[in-house]
């Protein structure tokens, strides 16, 4: 039981590590698919695809050639989410079997 202790503790930081990166890398495309989502806005504003005089106006003008990049904008926001409740997670999990460690070591005086 100590040895797997052991062993999970010395494999965890390498976990959280690449949970870390994981959620980060998902962060970095939800903020490239924002640029390029108002990249694409722009463009249709600048075309005059877009003429509303109110902000609803707009939204509803933009929403049938931005449709598509919203969702994937969604998508990758939850896999974002999903990989930092993996990271805390492992965090936690961490964090408990270093308690457990400090419990089944002796304490030298």
């Amino acid at each position: 039981m100590g040895r797997d202790i052991k062993r999970a503790l010395d494999e965890m930081p390498a976990k959280i590590f690449q949970a870390e990166k994981a959620f980060l890398t998902e962060v970095y495309k939800v903020k490239e698919l924002r640029e390029e989502l108002a990249v694409i806005e722009a463009d249709l504003y600048k075309n005059g695809k877009v003429k509303g005089t109110s902000d609803k106006i707009r939204t509803m003008q933009l929403t049938p050639y931005t449709m598509d990049k919203q969702n994937e904008i969604q998508r990758v926001e939850l896999l974002a989410d999903l990989a930092k409740i993996e990271r805390n997670r492992l965090q936690q999990e961490f964090e408990a079997l270093k308690l457990i460690a400090e419990l089944l070591i002796p304490v030298k005086k």
